[in-house]
């Protein structure tokens, strides 16, 4: 009698983990494909492009291109599946430059973050690499807080294989305007305003 027991305790303990298994394997197979660029910003202002200077294991790139005739304003938009929020690397390849930390000036804002500018051939640039939850950085160690922010809320997620742990997901926005009349301070303050609607217009996962 107490050996029919146990072997209904084992039967029932091994379908549990075999269920378990089995949900778990469900979750992973029809995970849903979270490296996407997001739909709310593929307006009909905006056009689609594909670089490969980012090196991603040879693909190309996903992008957005966006132009403003006044002030010959352009805006560029790149999906980085799994980036270490090296922004400045990032300019570095996509610009053909050779910054160092010291050229660009980084600024914080306490409602989005954080992001850089640059004073360049008659230009000026704001680069930025926004989390997926909508904050903006431009250093290794900003973006790698954001990643590893809300740990425990992502663990369950995880542990089923909806989501992954940490989420590396970089929206790198390369924008500029012509510094030919306007001031360099007055282009910074289009570029800021101009990403501030960017933020504003997005649908981040918050």
């Amino acid at each position: 009698m107490i050996q029919l027991n146990w072997q209904k305790s084992r039967l029932l303990i091994l379908g549990s983990y075999s269920f378990a298994i089995l949900v778990s394997a469900i979750f992973v197979l029809t995970k849903p494909n979270q490296n996407k660029f997001p739909k709310s910003i593929a307006l009909d202002h905006w056009g689609t492009i594909k670089t490969d200077k980012f090196n991603d294991e040879h693909k190309l790139t996903e992008g957005r291109r966006y132009k403003e005739e006044k002030h010959n304003l352009g805006m560029e938009i790149y999906f980085i599946p799994n980036s270490p929020g090296e922004t400045l690397s990032l300019m570095n390849q996509y610009l053909e430059l050779q910054l160092k930390p010291e050229d660009v000036a980084l600024k914080s804002d306490s409602q989005i973050g954080s992001y850089g500018l640059l004073n360049k051939n008659n230009r000026t640039y704001l680069d930025t690499c926004i989390h997926s939850n909508g904050k903006t950085t431009f250093t290794p160690q900003q973006f790698s807080e954001l990643a590893n922010d809300n740990l425990s809320s992502r663990l369950l997620p995880w542990i089923f294989g909806l989501s992954d742990l940490r989420d590396w997901s970089c929206l790198w926005v390369n924008m500029s305007v012509s510094t030919d009349d306007v001031t360099e301070d007055e282009a910074a303050g289009l570029l800021e305003q101009k990403l501030f609607t960017l933020l504003n217009e997005t649908k981040f996962d918050k």
